[in-house]
């Protein structure tokens, strides 16, 4: 039977709203209803059913710091001193240019040989989990060499542009844990530095005392986040029934047909699952950031 895990309601919930007790239309009732879970949560800003989150945040200058996905289930790492993890050389001195780049899940190594050839080779964090991994593999490349100078996983690099690696070591960074204390409101996703180590003083005097520095996605987290599929509020789960019962019901027509019109009457599959005005004022007080 066709199931997704991500979406914010379930297939089985789904089908008893729309009293369907057969599973013909299984597939199709999933794909909208992904369809509708991606109509809310783009209007919402945050995802709901709980996943795990490595990412790089902008740092406010302030004690506080804002997660996007929310409530927060648990939080493994925080950090924003940058640290060395990679050092990485292009071997070959007639080369023309080497460059190494920190991609969302891999490093991308390239070289322009004498006559301005280019070679690219592409490294999946995946597949080497950590920098000591990484480093043997980069090492193992033609024209390339690597040191770990920190064995740190591969997935909590920062996220660099093209550094140039034949004139010199191209440095890669990570972002070492955090010492400092911190207080989370699970509910908001918001997490306030402390500038007392004193629990009867959490509620700082001086709020400047502790801050997180300004910069852009300068502050790694590495945390859990989001609702049981069946603990989403009934009351998204209730426009994501809405949205699917509109496209699934409107286009029992032909679902072959993508749009038609005949004497005034027009339809389109383009926007079946469309949010309507009502809908969105329900969902404001779940959107990220809302006042």
């Amino acid at each position: 039977m066709a199931t997704s895990g991500t979406s914010i309601t379930s297939l089985q919930a789904l089908k008893r709203y729309l009293r369907l007790t057969t599973s013909d239309d299984d597939r199709l009732l999933t794909e909208l209803l992904d369809a509708a879970t991606n109509r809310i949560e783009e209007f919402c800003q945050r995802t709901f059913v709980s996943a795990t989150y490595k990412q790089f945040i902008s740092g406010s200058g302030s004690g506080t710091l804002s997660l996007p996905n929310f409530p927060i289930t648990s939080i493994r790492r925080l950090g924003w001193e940058r640290k060395n993890a990679l050092s990485v050389d292009a071997s070959t001195s007639t080369d023309l240019r080497a460059t190494v780049e920190v991609q969302d899940n891999q490093i991308v190594l390239k070289r322009w040989d004498s006559v301005g050839a280019e070679t690219e080779t592409s490294i999946a964090f995946a597949d080497y989990l950590t920098t000591a991994l990484m480093a043997a593999q980069i090492t193992a490349t033609t024209g390339w060499t690597a040191t770990s100078d920190e064995t740190v996983m591969c997935d909590e690099l920062m996220r660099q542009g093209g550094q140039d690696a034949l004139s010199a070591s191209a440095q890669l960074y990570y972002l070492k844990s955090s010492g400092a204390d911190y207080r989370v409101d699970e509910d908001t996703g918001r997490v306030d530095l402390l500038s007392s180590q004193f629990e009867s003083q959490w509620y700082p005097f001086d709020p400047n005392a502790v801050s997180f520095p300004r910069g852009s996605h300068n502050i790694f987290v590495d945390y859990s986040a989001g609702y049981a599929q069946a603990s989403v509020p009934v009351a998204l789960q209730e426009i994501a029934w809405e949205l699917v019962s509109s496209a699934y019901h409107g286009g029992k027509h032909d679902p072959t047909v993508a749009s038609e019109s005949l004497d005034g009457y027009s339809y389109s599959t383009r926007n079946a699952v469309e949010l309507r005005d009502d809908q969105m004022r329900r969902m404001y007080q779940y959107r990220r950031n809302a006042e």
